[in-house]
């Protein structure tokens, strides 16, 4: 302790106490704190462990490490000069309401009230029309209930997020396709900017609340800006600043708030933040935007925490979801944005460019080649090969053949650029990390192969727990069932056959199975019906079946791939077959449409990204090691483009054994994980499984049966939240972001509306295949099979 309390001394050397500073003084702070923290007569080892924590803060404090003496305060009476405005003025008024086109018994919806401004002007300019005025802020909404008073009978206002649309208009009896015009104004309005007790301001000091479905006085569970201050790590903070306020100096200001609430107090106002991040930023008072107008070195800051407090890129998305689906054909749309981010996402649905209901994020960057006549590199060059001969006994496959290979292409330019220089540095590093052995074993070089990897094939189809699932789906007399999975058509099969007067829908994306299961339904003819698709087009090919909601009485899920695409090679699925690597469900073997493919991904994806796929959807712990590996062989030699090589540059990786051990303690190929993840994101499985449960809650009728088989944890997660009733807003609740502490619920209500379920499920403990079966069938071992009933 005594160490501690020396470093303590210097840090008051170097910060005196300023006494024209009453309550405000960083030296009378400090000198606070030692009190506090040299008082006790003995320390646990935790306990140092945080003071000495606190005394790096400080003493980076007292170093004034962050530009300027930070400035310490509760409250401030004023504020930055930056504009503010003192009344609500719609922008671009006119020519919003000019391109919806107002007419005669036209209906509208304002997604974004506000104070009003547009929506006044819209119902002003015909008196036929009528509007449905949306906002998630209290006051918003309490003014929309006065204007209607105005204009009774044509403005109804509605208190509520984008996410919350569907169930308020269906409450209004407004159908999907009968809109006419829709408004978007997105972003905060003047009147949450013009309250400092909002906290949306960096010219209006006030508590950090930033939270717009919670008017001031007003108390919810909703996490505010200062709680995210208060409680996520520094790496959080840099992600919430870099992502949401695309924010150059995220790592500065985050290391800056941790430290100013770890050494002095947590930052709880507008004043303190915006002070905070000037003291940080301190070259200039303020900066200039993309259109060279000056603003506040806080406000990206601010715009980050707004946006992250409110999910707002998700609500912006969803709004344009609904847009498409209420508007009439012909019907108009109008949207107002105010950065980029918002823009983005607007312009990104306007143009189509959309995955699955997403507005399809920032592309994959792409790698391009040339190369030089630079002595220093042609130096590195030369000792790259004196480190790799040629090895004449493996004619096309040698690493050292292909170095020279590709020495002739990069020495062949007559004139390089510094950029063109740069790149050819890059590639020459990964040539010397591949020579010097970095990876484990030396690289093999292939395009194609006939052996395969020493892992177990099935020949033929079985369908996995097959009578298990039949039994809990209950097959009777006039039952409506879907196969949401039909593969080979082994569980669907089953399920016709145990009862001649059951009608069976059988979906499938893949086309090869498609035309199985026409092939089928010639046996069964009138009880078994196609359908080509993913989960996400269910709804509009149950529409084109007279399939209505809550109608089936059971749904079949046997999710991942099937049997029939691991046994061809062309499809790229199988670690152990050797094929391009493909992994399309979407696409049988000799089509072509605009996916991208799992070579793609690892051909321009760049490594950050590599690390994310493998990390996120194959849990690979090894996820940096194989995603520099896939750099720097795309680099120095050629694309992955096969299995082979995939399976290989993984198993050199991880050399120090030949396979693994799962979680039953089975051996699996080392590969598995990452042929795993690039399966997943390819085919954007995890949003489909999520999807389909949220399907089956809608279309199955009250006491009807769902039975999900899972292969892996990831897909069994989603099932089991959504059984268990762990959902929000239609979505399995995701890890949560990782906060120091946690509010405690004692209320009884709270506490039972947060573990209802509409699901009772069939039995005690997920059900695993037998030993018999695992002996037939070496495929089923990871599966796990989940049963239940709606209840409602």
């Amino acid at each position: 302790m005594s160490s501690q309390y020396q470093r303590f001394l210097k840090v008051l050397e170097k910060w005196p106490v300023d006494k024209t500073k009453p309550n405000r003084d960083l030296g009378e702070q400090i000198r606070k704190h030692i009190n506090i923290l040299t008082n006790p007569a003995s320390l646990t080892t935790e306990e140092t462990s945080k003071i000495t924590t606190k005394i790096d803060s400080l003493e980076r404090l007292a170093n004034n490490v962050y530009g300027k003496k930070p400035i310490l305060a509760k409250c401030y009476s004023l504020n930055v000069g930056f504009e503010s405005n003192p009344s609500h003025i719609p922008v671009l008024c006119a020519e919003a309401i000019s391109y919806l086109n107002p007419g005669p018994q036209k209906i509208y919806i304002d997604m974004t009230f506000g104070a009003g401004g547009h929506c006044k002007k819209l119902l002003d300019s015909c008196k036929d029309i009528k509007v449905y005025a949306l906002d998630r802020d209290p006051v918003a909404y309490k003014l929309a209930q006065q204007m209607s008073k105005e204009y009774e009978g044509r403005l109804t206002p509605l208190l509520g997020r984008f996410s919350d649309m569907p169930h308020l208009l269906k409450e209004q009896h407004v159908i999907r396709r009968s809109v006419d015009g829709i408004l978007f104004d997105f972003g905060c309005s003047s009147m949450q900017f013009d309250e400092p007790e909002r906290g949306f301001s960096v010219s209006k000091n006030g508590p950090l609340d930033m939270r717009m479905d919670c008017a001031p006085g007003m108390n919810n569970d909703q996490v505010t800006a200062a709680d995210v201050l208060a409680r996520a790590d520094e790496l959080d903070l840099v992600k919430i600043l870099r992502i949401y306020g695309e924010e150059k100096a995220a790592k500065k200001i985050a290391r800056a708030i941790v430290d100013t609430r770890s050494a002095l107090h947590p930052i709880e106002t507008t004043k303190q933040l915006a002070d905070l991040v000037a003291n940080c930023l301190h070259e200039t008072p303020f900066r200039l935007d993309k259109l060279q107008r000056p603003t506040h070195v806080a406000t990206k800051t601010f715009q980050a925490l707004r946006i992250f407090v409110n999910n707002e890129l998700n609500e912006v998305n969803y709004g344009m979801v609904l847009a498409n689906d209420y508007l009439r054909p012909q019907g108009r749309l109008v949207a107002l944005t105010f950065h980029s981010l918002e823009d983005t996402i607007v312009k990104r649905h306007l143009y189509g460019n959309v995955i699955d209901g997403l507005a399809n994020p920032v592309p994959l960057k792409y790698c391009g080649y040339d190369v030089v006549h630079d002595e220093g590199i042609m130096q590195s060059i030369n000792s790259i090969l004196e480190k790799w001969p040629v090895d004449k006994t493996k004619p096309n496959r040698d690493l050292g053949e292909q170095i020279r290979k590709h020495i002739n292409i990069l020495t062949n330019p007559a004139s390089l650029t510094t950029e063109e220089t740069s790149k050819i540095t890059t590639k020459i590093d990964s040539l010397e990390r591949l020579a010097n052995n970095v990876y484990g074993k030396k690289p093999i070089l292939a395009k194609c192969y006939s052996s395969n990897v020493g892992f177990e094939s099935n020949p033929s189809h079985i369908p996995v727990l097959c009578a298990e699932a039949i039994s809990y789906l209950n097959p009777g007399p006039q039952k409506i069932y879907i196969d949401m999975t039909f593969g080979a058509g082994g569980h669907c099969k089953k399920l016709l056959d145990s009862c001649k007067d059951i009608k069976v829908y059988a979906l499938d994306r893949d086309p090869v199975a498609y035309k199985l299961a026409q092939q089928m339904s010639k046996e069964y003819e009138g009880r078994l019906t196609p359908l080509l698709g993913r989960f996400s087009d269910m709804p509009h090919l149950l529409k084109e079946q007279h399939v209505i909601r809550r109608s089936v009485d059971g749904i079949l899920f046997d999710f991942g791939c099937s049997s029939m695409q691991f046994d061809e090679p062309e499809r790229g699925f199988s670690v152990s077959k050797n094929g391009p690597l493909d992994m399309r469900m979407d696409c049988a073997p000799g089509m072509n449409n605009d996916q991208v493919t799992a070579a793609d991904v690892l051909a321009r994806a760049d490594e950050l990204d590599l690390v994310k796929i493998l990390r996120i959807y194959g849990e690979e712990k090894a996820a940096k090691k194989i995603a520099r590996a896939i750099v720097d062989t795309r680099s120095a030699l050629h694309p992955i483009e096969t299995t082979k090589q995939l399976a290989d540059l993984v198993a050199n990786c991880l050399h120090e054994t030949p396979f693994r051990l799962d979680k039953l303690q089975r051996p699996t190929h080392v590969a598995t994980k990452t042929f795993q993840a690039l399966r997943i994101f390819v085919n954007n499985e995890l949003n489909e499984v999520n999807y389909g449960m949220v399907l089956a809650n809608d279309y199955l009728r009250p006491q009807g049966r769902l039975v999900a088989l899972t292969f892996h944890s990831l897909e069994d997660t989603i099932v089991k939240r959504h059984l268990y009733g762990n959902v929000i807003d239609g979505l399995a609740n995701p890890v949560p972001l990782k906060y120091c502490g946690y509010d405690v619920v004692h209320d009884e209500g709270i506490m039972q509306s947060i573990n209802s379920s509409n699901w009772k499920q069939l039995h005690r403990h997920v059900i695993l295949p037998g030993e018999e079966e695992i002996k037939h069938n070496s495929r089923s071992r990871s599966a796990k099979l989940r049963a239940a009933v709606k209840l409602k």
